[in-house]
């Protein structure tokens, strides 16, 4: 694009001279289409090609006209395209919103929270199941791409930012312990986690606390002798993705009467809680949420 006026052109404007050819209508036509190439600037010979063309077509301003379909189709590319297109779609009172909406703000992604009224089902009208078919949260909007389930937002994330180390290394056999301790989360953890707290938060008509807590103090033991052993977090001095994953739905066990964490788990939730600089602030409806419930 940058060269094409300086070896193909001729003074007059056009391939073969000041009329274009049909060379020129091959040329010219996809050239404007980089009008909606974000962060790209059309070289200004180039532009000036583009505008003499359609000086001279008859026909162009029907392909290029503000109503046109295929500028509106351009001109909805180059809104998608901004940079900070990334909407995060949350239940404010959800843990499994709250630490993806944590890391995101944390790592300093661009983004808007979008709160999403579950009461009154907008997660099953056709406008969000465009985004996420399975009608769940979180889920998120990244131009083109739309994603649901929280582990694999976080890993998106992290990969169109480079994050790296320590947030999701590029290193095989650190990435694998990050992407085994998540997996673990979601099949182990968090299924006793929910198991212990969702009656008295209202989330499910079963009572199964007793053998819920039962189950996340063994889950909780479990991460602290095999998951952190000796570091303070699951790859070392700094939290990466899964102890996001982890740490942020600890916040729940607050509406369970008489329970404690073990001993460890309670100090890694301490630890995470210091490093997080928008845990406290993101987190705020949640706990206010379940200090209704206590009431």
């Amino acid at each position: 694009v940058s060269t094409q006026s300086t070896w193909v052109l001729t003074a007059d404007g056009f391939i073969l001279g000041g009329e274009p050819c049909i060379a020129d209508y091959a040329i010219a036509l996809p050239l404007a289409l980089l009008d909606a190439v974000p962060d790209f600037e059309i070289p200004a010979p180039t532009k000036a090609y583009i505008e003499k063309f359609k000086e001279k077509s008859a026909s162009c301003s029907e392909v290029f006209g503000e109503s046109c379909p295929l500028q509106t189709m351009l001109s909805q590319i180059k809104s998608n395209h901004k940079k900070d297109s990334m909407k995060l779609f949350r239940i404010p009172v959800s843990a499994n919103s709250i630490q993806v909406q944590v890391f995101m703000a944390d790592c300093k992604a661009d983004f808007e929270a979008v709160d999403v009224d579950v009461m009154s089902g907008a997660h099953k009208q056709p406008d969000f199941l465009e985004i996420n078919p399975l009608g769940l949260l979180p889920a998120l909007q990244d131009n083109f791409v739309k994603l649901g389930e929280s582990m694999a937002i976080m890993k998106y994330v992290a990969n169109k930012m480079a994050l790296g180390a320590p947030w999701y290394p590029e290193d095989s056999v650190a990435r694998a312990k990050v992407d085994m301790v998540m997996d673990w989360r979601s099949n182990t953890f968090y299924k006793a986690l929910s198991s212990a707290t969702y009656f008295n938060l209202g989330f499910s008509q079963d009572d199964t606390k007793d053998e819920g807590k039962a189950k996340l103090t063994e889950a909780c033991e479990f991460f602290v002798n095999h998951f952190i052993a000796a570091e303070q977090f699951v790859l070392g001095p700094e939290p990466c993705i899964a102890d996001y994953a982890v740490a942020v739905p600890l916040e729940l066990t607050a509406c369970l009467d008489g329970f404690s964490l073990p001993e460890g788990m309670q100090n890694y939730w301490d630890r995470f809680k210091a490093k997080s600089a928008n845990l406290a602030t993101i987190s705020a409806p949640m706990r206010g949420y379940i200090e209704s419930k206590k009431a």
